[in-house]
């Protein structure tokens, strides 16, 4: 979809390009941890069984994330900039988000690295904190009330 330069959601696009890479970058560094430093932490034959549902989902919600996140923007003259209850976004606010931790956790799973785990709660915590917090102020700002009552009734992660 094209936007108009004045749309306000253009703001917010610099701060949510950054978070796959963000993701993925952690995750390699925990692959390379558990290379020099492996730390098996479950039974194998769980972590593959396992592992490998989480690996099938995420691609599954990023796709579902994805086809409604196309339908979250209006025109420029709505000033709620967003029909946020559609998709996966009635039941987080960030499924993007939410779908990168069940894949580190998947990929976790399946190699049996604890390190990758202990990186990914590290993740969690930063984006809770600090990540999350910076993209709904933006959202706040530009959609008001709208965005306020869509956080009181969906959780962050889920």
């Amino acid at each position: 979809m094209t936007f108009k330069g004045d749309h306000p959601c253009l703001s917010m696009m610099h701060i949510i390009a950054y978070a796959p890479a963000i993701f993925f970058a952690v995750l390699l560094a925990g692959v390379i941890i558990h290379i020099n430093i492996p730390m098996p932490f479950i039974h194998p034959l769980f972590g593959w069984v396992a592992g490998g549902l989480l690996l099938i989902l995420c691609p599954v919600l990023i796709a579902w994330a994805q086809k409604y996140r196309r339908t979250l923007y209006v025109p420029v003259t709505d000033r709620t900039c967003f029909n946020f209850n559609v998709g996966p976004y009635r039941y987080s606010r960030h499924p993007v988000y939410v779908s990168l931790v069940l894949l580190m956790i998947g990929a976790a799973l399946v190699i049996n690295s604890l390190a990758i785990i202990i990186l990914t709660a590290i993740v969690v915590i930063k984006f809770s904190f600090f990540i999350i917090p910076e993209e709904e102020h933006e959202l706040e700002k530009h959609c008001g009330g709208v965005y306020k009552d869509y956080k009181k009734s969906v959780r962050m992660w889920m």
